[in-house]
């Protein structure tokens, strides 16, 4: 969600609201864990056509002997590979491409393709996290579904590391990688609503900022992030708790589609009819097995809606924790609110004092 401070009130964009789900709730989404694990294991986790292996943020060549699949990292827009032989994380091989090497993924690809000796490369390479300073061999800025395509049958046969920047908010910074080939969906942030289907299909460079000024403009809205500089695709397919989450459930949950590159640079649309099992990874199965270019959701009706935040001092967390857990045991499932500890933020109605201090925040509406 997006807001705009001018006082201690703030106009939340989207929303009628919601915190973290019940323990019922939570215990649902466990066992669905866990029959997405039992589902997979017989299909997805044997892609032999193009045998891979990836780091945590991008694709490497492995042994042909070697059938592995990669997997979208949830809320990190990054890659990572299971084997039949190893559970978890696989090393590859680190190969690296010089500028000229890239000429070749230009040729097939209508988006730039931003190597070091460009002008533009290092804005191109900054990412949210201003502690994460890698730098990538390349940058694909993404125009369209074929310039993934070719990135990714790029990367795998070139043996690269290949990373996936969608809204760029990953904090470890899977978005980007060192020497290694990052696809940068930051042009495309485009969101369809259709009023009449009560759904938005939004692209995977898409923010929830972007998204919620698009939905609210027909009253309509879905669970998203806290702030709305975050990303659509990486919230999303890792679970995606949000101020409408008590009533509506995670941005998984109301996940309605989504349209996906698979590591061997096939086209495929999961949904509940269409590769389900595909579908049951995206919707909270520790990752799934491609690079997700666009996704629809299931839309609520949601009318502007006043929240706020509440700053007290440190030394008040435990009576305010107190209050916090007493109210949200029985309060409505309209009302959406966080408790958590932050640095003082700089905002004009909190004393200078207290700015960089460790206080205690409570934000919803």
């Amino acid at each position: 969600m997006t807001s705009s401070a001018g006082g201690r009130i703030l106009r939340l964009v989207a929303s009628p609201v919601g915190v973290l789900a019940s323990t019922a709730y939570r215990a649902r989404r466990q066992a669905h864990v866990q029959e997405v694990r039992r589902k997979l294991g017989a299909k997805w986790h044997a892609a032999k056509a193009h045998p891979v292996s990836a780091t945590g943020a991008g694709l490497l060549g492995s042994a042909p002997t070697r059938s592995v699949c990669i997997k979208y990292v949830p809320h990190g827009r990054g890659w990572l590979c299971h084997s039949p032989d190893r559970e978890g994380m696989v090393r590859g091989t680190g190969i690296t491409m010089d500028n000229k090497g890239f000429a070749a993924l230009q040729e097939k690809v209508r988006g730039q393709v931003i190597t070091s000796d460009h002008p533009l490369y290092d804005a191109s390479r900054t990412v949210y996290n201003g502690m994460i300073d890698k730098r990538p061999a390349a940058i694909l800025r993404v125009s369209q579904v074929a310039d993934v395509i070719a990135g990714v049958n790029f990367a795998r046969d070139a043996g690269v590391s290949l990373a996936l920047r969608g809204g760029g908010h990953s904090a470890p910074g899977f978005g980007t990688c060192d020497g290694g080939l990052v696809l940068d969906f930051a042009d495309r942030r485009g969101v369809r609503v259709d009023p009449a289907a009560v759904t938005a299909r939004a692209e995977a460079g898409t923010t929830w900022a972007d998204f919620n000024h698009a939905t609210n403009a027909f009253g309509l809205a879905t669970t998203g992030g806290i702030i709305g500089s975050t990303g659509v695709a990486g919230l999303t397919l890792g679970g995606g708790i949000g101020y409408l989450a008590r009533k509506y459930g995670l941005s998984c949950d109301n996940l309605k589609s989504a349209d996906v590159v698979t590591a061997e640079g096939k086209f495929l649309t999961a949904s509940a009819t269409e590769n389900d099992d595909l579908f049951w990874a995206l919707r909270g199965g520790t990752g799934n097995f491609g690079v997700v270019t666009s996704l629809e959701f299931n839309l609520h009706p949601v009318d502007v809606v006043y929240g706020g935040v509440v700053i007290y001092l440190l030394e008040h967390a435990e009576a305010v924790a107190q209050l916090f857990r007493d109210y949200i045991a029985t309060a409505p499932e309209d009302m959406g609110i966080f408790l958590g500890f932050h640095q003082g933020p700089p905002v004009p109605f909190l004393p200078e004092e207290f700015h960089g201090k460790p206080v205690v925040v409570v934000v919803g509406g």
